[in-house]
């Protein structure tokens, strides 16, 4: 995926690598915390009616919510593909637009738990960096995994 060779340039495209994971990753998880707060009573009203099962809420859900998921990661990529510098093939490409687009997906499904378990939005929010920065030191970008166990 990196084009260059230098150690300097490679540690520059791991860098906005790093970078732009973490910049999808909290585009999508917060928002996902906040809306679902506001939609969470409605839910709440009409399972409780029996009007569904909590399984046709969520894949309704996604359903609704895949041109989204699948155009943000595209503009993002189309943007920064060529510009940071990656390896100039098409292949190479969709293999970054795939990464984003699942990170989009895990992003958007870490911010319907967390808002799921959460009464109230100031909490869920507050909660929020509590789950992603874990993730963001422990997933090998600022840490050596060799250096965590």
């Amino acid at each position: 995926m990196i084009a260059q060779t230098s150690f300097s340039s490679t540690q520059s495209l791991v860098g906005a690598i790093y970078f732009t994971t973490v910049l999808q990753m909290f585009l999508n998880f917060l928002p996902t915390v906040i809306v679902f707060q506001g939609e969470k009573p409605i839910y709440i009203r009409e399972r409780d009616s029996a009007l569904y099962h909590v399984w046709v809420y969520a894949t309704t859900k996604l359903i609704a919510e895949i041109p989204i998921l699948l155009f943000v990661p595209m503009v993002l990529n189309l943007m920064l593909f060529w510009t940071v510098g990656y390896e100039d093939t098409f292949e190479k490409f969709f293999q970054m637009y795939l990464v984003l687009m699942m990170m989009v997906q895990a992003a958007t499904a870490m911010g319907y738990f967390l808002s799921s378990i959460f009464n109230h939005e100031t909490t869920a929010v507050a909660f929020s960096p509590i789950i992603n920065l874990p993730l963001n030191l422990l997933g090998g970008y600022m840490i050596s995994l060799k250096g965590i166990f």
